[in-house]
């Protein structure tokens, strides 16, 4: 019986990025629903002047009603979650973008999506104090779109 030899392929010395660009792919997808649901959440209570109440109205301590409602749910004259499902779409763009390089082109690219994923988060970071400081409610599709920048981010660094 001959003896194996290990593969010495010249790709094993490519970096991969592993799964990265689908998981970022299904995250970005996610993010984006989200966001989606939160914008429609805002406009709802803003042509009801107040009288909508979204099946994510649980109670005073965790209402998105409070906060998608609240003065600071806009960000100059347009909706939070309009721009993050800005973000959102340029997370997909970058990951599909990612997915479709092979070996050092797409840890290359891989890097734009870490560095957009931590601007994302550090932004989801930043709405959640002004969520439990400022207006002191906890909005589950916030902390849902928190959890998902949380992930893409690790997931991206992961890399």
């Amino acid at each position: 019986m001959g003896k194996t030899r290990p593969n010495t392929d010249v790709s094993d010395s490519t970096p991969s990025t592993g799964m990265l660009p689908v998981a970022a792919i299904v995250l970005s997808i996610l993010g984006i629903a989200l966001g989606v649901t939160g914008l429609y959440i805002h406009q709802e209570i803003a042509s009801s002047q107040g009288a909508y109440s979204s099946f994510c109205d649980v109670n005073q301590e965790m209402s998105c009603d409070a906060v998608l409602g609240s003065t600071h749910a806009t960000f100059l004259g347009t909706p939070v979650a309009s721009w993050g499902i800005l973000g959102w779409l340029m997370a997909l763009g970058l990951s599909v973008w990612t997915f479709a390089a092979k070996g050092r082109e797409r840890v290359a690219r891989a890097t734009y999506l870490l560095a957009l994923s931590g601007v994302i988060l550090a932004i989801s970071l930043y709405y959640l104090v002004v969520s439990t400081v400022l207006i002191g409610v906890l909005c589950p599709i916030c902390l849902s779109l928190d959890a998902t920048a949380l992930v893409l981010f690790a997931v991206a660094a992961a890399r």
